[in-house]
């Protein structure tokens, strides 16, 4: 089955990619925690983002530009505003912009 929005599948790999040297890099988990939030990764294309009191956990895909949060957390996480075609960096600072 192919996506609409990326037929030949190049697109995925390529935002995981990106995903994947912002987050190796250091300064994104940097600017999260300087921001009172921790940022992991939990696999190739998974990464989460909670703030430090763990009232509530954004999972992240930016392979195909999901993100949903933990239904067992006390709270939402704040509405974001991003791009059609966002990156880890994007989620990040949109998060960061929205808690202020």
């Amino acid at each position: 089955m192919k996506s609409l929005r990326d037929p030949d599948g190049t697109l995925g790999q390529d935002a995981r990619e990106r995903a994947s040297e912002s987050f190796g890099c250091g300064p994104i988990r940097m600017v999260a925690g300087t921001a009172g939030l921790r940022l992991r990764q939990c696999g190739d294309s998974h990464y989460q983002l909670e703030p430090f009191n763990k009232k509530w956990l954004q999972n992240i895909y930016p392979g195909n530009w999901r993100l949903y949060f933990d239904r067992n957390r006390p709270q939402k996480p704040p509405y974001l505003n991003l791009p059609e075609e966002w990156t880890l960096t994007d989620v990040v600072m949109a998060t960061i912009a929205a808690l202020r």
